[in-house]
């Protein structure tokens, strides 16, 4: 009955383009418009969203046995983007970034701090038939008396787009972090997207180059690249939306340091589905799978002599989420109901309990 309970407060909440709840729900679909990206500040009315849960999915995928951070991906954040004459402007608070959280997470940094009251600043406007916007990223903390630490960031976000195609980018500018004798120091970060549209079907690449040093030698550095191509068709019909996707993605990391290498090649399946239960109910799910093609290659050297390893294709890979949402007048909220992902690695199993039930909310005005 207390199940029961909690899944109908989940579903007295609501649709909305700015949440993560709403990403999640759908797999993360790289057709999904960006809500931190400039370029789309102009998809929909104004609005003011305040959400708690889960990071939306990412552009990386975390390294193994390495340290994670103090601060876990599930937090509290509250974008405003509102129009101020011509363009529109967006303040977003509590926004840890993916390549920095990504990074950080993977440093093997004891207890490192993720980005401290992290803040971003947007603007775009409307221009010849384009929206073109820009966005800073920024984060600062600093313990002056006793074992000093700190950390900081700070970043920009490009962006444009029209009716057939789009393109952004995030440069990671800073990232640093330091406790004591140790010091962490991200590098330059690039993160590139761009897709065309072609009726229903959309095609859509991806480029991100980013890593990281220590100076520490019991830790190691590293270097990520990844690349990735996807084409999404959708189909719509009643108001209702069903999509289905695929794609090919690389992704080489290495450690600097050790000269490790690990190189994966994925062939990712998706399909996803937003139907409207009611005028008031709209209700999501979507699984994804890598399929066919799922490789991945560890090769170490004489230099650090680990055993290498070589999988063709690749353990279960198959996730699985859902999500609903309701609206009430100008405001709704939305609710990510459950989440199941069987492996790697493979001790993860597919089930859905109250773990997950809720992980991620949303309450978002609609000016």
């Amino acid at each position: 009955m207390k199940n029961l309970l909690i899944i109908a407060i989940a579903l007295s909440t609501v649709n909305a383009f700015a949440s993560k709840a709403y990403y999640s729900s759908l797999g993360g679909s790289i057709h999904l418009a960006d809500k931190y990206s400039p370029e789309n500040f102009f998809e929909g009315s104004e609005y003011f969203t305040i959400e708690a849960g889960l990071q939306t999915p990412g552009t990386l995928t975390a390294l193994t046995g390495l340290a994670s951070t103090a601060n876990a991906n599930a937090t509290t954040e509250g974008q405003l983007v509102k129009s101020v004459g011509e363009g529109r402007v967006s303040v977003l608070l509590g926004h840890e970034d993916t390549t920095i959280f990504y990074n950080r997470q993977n440093s093997g940094v004891a207890l490192i701090q993720a980005q401290q009251n992290p803040l971003e600043l947007g603007y775009a406007m409307k221009w010849d038939g384009f929206v073109v916007g820009a966005g800073l990223i920024y984060s600062k903390y600093e313990v002056k008396v006793g074992t000093v630490e700190s950390e900081s960031s700070l970043g920009l976000r490009l962006g444009i787009s029209n009716q057939l195609f789009y393109t952004a980018a995030k440069l990671i500018l800073e990232d640093k972090y330091s406790k004591g004798a140790t010091t962490y120091k991200g590098a330059t970060g690039i993160d590139l997207l761009g897709g065309m549209n072609f009726g229903s079907t959309s095609v859509h690449a991806n480029i991100v180059s980013t890593g990281f040093t220590v100076n520490d030698g019991a830790t190691a550095d590293s270097k990520t690249n990844k690349y990735s191509v996807n084409a999404v068709e959708k189909i719509k019909k009643d108001n209702n939306e069903f999509f289905y996707g695929a794609g090919v993605v690389q992704s080489v990391v290495e450690d600097t340091k050790l000269k490790n290498k690990t190189t994966t090649l994925n062939l990712p399946l998706i399909i996803g589905l937003e139907a409207v239960a009611t005028n008031w109910l709209t209700l999501r799910a979507s699984v994804s799978q890598d399929v066919l093609l799922s490789d991945s290659k560890f090769e170490s050297t004489p230099v650090n002599p680990l055993t290498n390893t070589n999988t063709s294709p690749g353990l279960n890979s198959t996730k699985f989420a859902a999500g609903a949402g309701l609206t009430f007048n100008k405001v709704t909220i939305d609710g990510l109901i459950a989440t199941a992902v069987a492996g790697p690695p493979a001790a993860t199993v597919q089930d859905i309990n109250t773990n997950n039930l809720l992980s991620s909310v949303a309450v978002t005005y609609n000016f």
